[in-house]
């Protein structure tokens, strides 16, 4: 496709849709005044659904029920972004610029910027990026997003996997009116730049300068365990570094905070230069 292809649209069928010159995109603000995803991938019609979206812009959206950019729905859908940007959506409770409720998400040079999921006021994560199952980045960035929580992305029991990318300048504003706790069922609690409650992997990437806000830990990352066995959880770090992130409001670990009896794997990792501390 060529141009902007204004309104929502959702896909329930194998396809691939190749935008053709610097201002190919999908925009949501054309129709509805933005109030849904921009796109929507569901496996509802079809027991598996393929597709790929390359060189588009996704923009517009607004979705109080998550994925303001982008829904990837059901166990049996995969979606991969070539060459695309997700950026200026809004997401309620889950993902502002991306929502991955149960399927498969692939980025390849890929950018996603500039979203929100703070529709809300009790609490909202995954600014950028909400995933539940299988996410994998490749040479791909996630920055400038905010959330109260996973200002960058949320990794909620999935499989987050960042391969040379950069994780940048997000931020988790831990707003006053959620949970607060630390106990199961409580997500509210910080990851600047990822906040990750299953299985992270970060390998030949950058988290950086990112910021939790407002007592959150984590600037750059936050990992626990939380509603289910240690076994279910991991944090690995791989020629990987985490710099000049920040905690603000009494939190802890402006690079990295984790907790458990299992502690995160760092093979030629760097954390510096985070503030007020490296790891907690």
């Amino acid at each position: 496709m060529s141009g902007v292809c204004y309104g929502d649209t959702t896909i329930g069928t194998n396809l691939t849709v190749n935008g053709i010159g610097r201002g190919a995109a999908l925009n949501g603000t054309g129709y509805g005044n933005g109030a849904g995803s921009v796109v929507t991938v569901t496996s509802m019609f079809s027991p598996s659904v393929t597709v790929t979206l390359a060189n588009l812009t996704i923009t517009g959206g607004s979705n109080g029920n998550g994925g303001g950019g982008i829904q990837n729905q059901g166990q049996g859908s995969a979606l991969t972004l070539i060459g695309s940007t997700v950026t200026n959506n809004a997401g309620g409770f889950h993902g502002g610029g991306i929502g991955n409720y149960g399927g498969a998400l692939t980025l390849i040079g890929s950018t996603v910027t500039n979203n929100t999921a703070s529709v809300d006021p009790n609490g909202d994560q995954g600014g950028g990026i909400y995933s539940t199952r299988t996410l994998t980045l490749t040479g791909s960035t996630v920055s400038n997003n905010t959330a109260t929580s996973g200002g960058g992305i949320f990794n909620g029991q999935g499989t987050v996997t960042l391969n040379s990318s950069i994780v940048s300048g997000n931020t988790a504003t831990l707003s006053s009116n959620s949970c607060g706790g630390s106990g199961p069922g409580c997500y509210d609690l910080g990851g600047g730049g990822i906040e990750n409650y299953g299985v992270l992997s970060v390998k030949n990437s950058l988290v950086i300068a990112n910021k939790a806000e407002n007592g959150g830990s984590g600037g750059g990352i936050y990992s626990a365990p939380i509603n289910g066995p240690e076994s279910l959880y991991s944090l690995t770090l791989t020629n990987a570094i985490v710099a000049f992130n920040t905690v603000t409001g009494g939190g802890t670990g402006g690079g990295l905070y984790w907790t458990g009896t299992t502690p995160p794997t760092l093979t030629n990792a760097i954390v510096v230069a985070n503030s007020p501390t490296n790891i907690n």
